[in-house]
């Protein structure tokens, strides 16, 4: 009987543990996302490509395109961030958050972004 309590206890013990894990991962998870968005709006390229996986099989997803390969996703960036180099000075507004552990390290993150503010563009009141 004392076998089963403490082995009992080592399981309570260690799922709290592992809940406690699992949400302060969740909470970097959703930060470093927002960090990427946020550096994306400032059109800060270093800061963008430092977010990025630098192996061949990252990928990247929007609602109409798939972008697969750290060097798609970096030629991507580099163009964008040139074609238009001025800060967006959106505020993003996050939800529907799905985060799947594929590992001791790695996560599988998926959620719903919409611009809570549409900043005026130049001549429109």
């Amino acid at each position: 009987m004392k076998t089963k309590l403490f082995t009992l206890a080592l399981l309570l013990i260690s799922a709290g543990s592992f809940a406690q894990n699992t949400a302060k991962d969740e909470a970097t998870i959703k930060s470093v996302c927002a960090d990427f968005s946020e550096q994306w709006d400032k059109r800060n390229q270093s800061g963008v490509l430092a977010h990025l996986a630098d192996v061949p099989y990252a990928s990247r997803y929007w609602t109409n395109n798939a972008y697969n390969g750290n060097t798609a996703i970096r030629e991507l960036v580099t163009k964008a961030v040139e074609a238009s180099p001025k800060p967006t000075g959106v505020k993003r507004e996050t939800s529907n958050w799905q985060l799947k552990a594929l590992g001791s390290n790695h996560y599988w993150a998926t959620y719903s972004q919409a611009i809570t503010n549409q900043p005026r563009r130049s001549g429109e009141v």
